[in-house]
């Protein structure tokens, strides 16, 4: 098993589909990076780099679901042609930035939803192109490529690129990348299964959404049946909610409370991203020595100390140069201040989410294990969501640190009153079959 990686990546056919996975998702993060710099440097607005957000992540709220039922009726080589080359020419449009962010928002939403059509043919053609004894190693390259792409383009290729050549040049690059993908995937197998027919296409679309809402009903009323179930779907959709809060308003705190530069927000993603890579090598080994509810418990703690920490950076640099006379050494606290409570958030993030998601799959039967985690991930989005319309509008009238601060505090203030309700939760049963 362990060369598995090694022999599925001898396979011609997938090696294709995995570089175009590499490249359009290295470079999807790092327009998501790009775009809220230039909302900053446009606006110095935290409601409208919280719109930003939104536009990339209520696609994946609205069209996810129905695109998969579509794309199950179409060739799977000729989507994802067409969603990269699509996006290789919408991705020209965030270059119309600097006339009007209304139309780059609605830019964004359209490559965002065309994004939503590229993964689920992605992944119904690797049974296509790989052998099935070779699945799982393709899967798990598919999921660690994820979690590298992701770093790759949101935490360095992105802002060194904003920051040594400009937003214009990562939007061009990225629109050359996606023509390359295009390319590569052109170069997959012609011949698949007959596509389903497209009649009934609309009414198997309804079918799917009443299916979704009632499906998501079960979901959520199985979450309530289970206190481990419910504390699990509440830890993850309150970090993963919380940190897209966070990452809106990271371009306006590096510039409006420390003064740098927006294209600096790499001084917190870095750290933050190191801090969550950490927390998963060791998981392992912290799981076994302290137990997953302690860990999670340690992990809210943990984020809501290191937003203090953010929050208060400025004041003690202040405090440091006004108070102790010392204003070299204040300003000079102020970058490692950020870098560690960035790191500490980052793999604080790492304790909640993954022994939360053992919890959920521990407790959960296993035949509704991916029916609550769907309603966990609608949960996630609009758990970020509903905050960005309202903490953005926030920051900008009370400040960015407040929030920030306001952000730990209800953190802290949440665990102790969890801690002092004396909720305790009951080991774990195998599920039922």
């Amino acid at each position: 098993m362990a060369g598995a990686p090694r022999n599925i990546l001898a396979n011609r056919q997938f090696l294709l589909l995995w570089i175009a996975e590499v490249l359009s998702m290295t470079a999807q993060n790092a327009i998501w990076f790009t775009l809220l710099v230039v909302v900053e440097k446009m606006t110095q607005s935290s409601t409208q780099t919280g719109l930003a957000v939104i536009s990339s992540i209520l696609p994946g709220v609205l069209i996810a679901l129905p695109a998969g039922v579509v794309v199950d009726h179409l060739n799977k080589r000729q989507v994802l042609v067409v969603s990269t080359l699509l996006r290789a020419v919408f991705v020209l449009g965030y270059l119309l930035y600097d006339r009007s962010l209304v139309f780059v928002f609605a830019m964004n939403f359209l490559f965002n939803s065309i994004a939503q059509f590229f993964g689920p043919a992605e992944l119904a053609k690797i049974p296509l192109v790989v052998p099935r004894h070779q699945l799982i190693a393709a899967n798990t390259m598919f999921n660690l490529t994820l979690s590298i792409s992701q770093l790759a383009g949101l935490v360095i290729l992105g802002p060194t690129a904003v920051k040594l050549l400009g937003p214009d040049a990562v939007f061009v690059s990225a629109a050359v990348v996606f023509a390359t993908c295009s390319a590569l995937v052109w170069f997959l197998p012609k011949d698949e299964p007959v596509a389903r027919p497209m009649e009934g296409l609309i009414r198997e679309e309804r079918a799917v959404i009443g299916r979704m809402l009632s499906e998501s009903r079960k979901g959520i009323a199985l979450i309530r049946q289970d206190a481990n179930i419910m504390a699990g779907v509440g830890f993850m959709t309150l970090a993963l909610g919380l940190i897209l809060v966070v990452a809106s308003l990271a371009p306006r705190y590096m510039v409006g409370v420390l003064g740098y530069s927006a294209d600096d927000t790499i001084y917190v993603l870095a750290p933050a991203g190191l801090g969550v890579l950490s927390g998963s090598f060791v998981m392992n080994y912290l799981v076994g020595r302290f137990g997953k509810t302690p860990l999670v418990n340690a992990g809210v703690v943990g984020m809501g100390v290191a937003l203090i920490v953010l929050a208060g950076a400025k004041p003690l640099e202040t405090a440091v140069a006004t108070e102790l006379g010392f204003a070299a050494l204040g300003s000079r606290l102020v970058t490692p201040t950020i870098m560690v409570a960035a790191a500490l958030l980052g793999l604080s993030f790492a304790i909640v989410t993954v022994p939360a998601q053992t919890l959920v799959m521990e407790h959960s039967p296993s035949h509704s294990q991916a029916r609550v985690f769907s309603v966990q991930l609608m949960l996630s989005n609009v758990a970020a969501i509903v905050p960005l319309l309202f903490i953005g509008p926030l920051a900008d009238v009370i400040g960015v640190s407040e929030v920030i601060a306001l952000l730990g505090l209800t953190l802290l203030l949440g665990w102790v009153v969890r801690a002092l309700s004396g909720r305790r939760l009951r080991p774990a049963s195998p599920p039922a079959l």
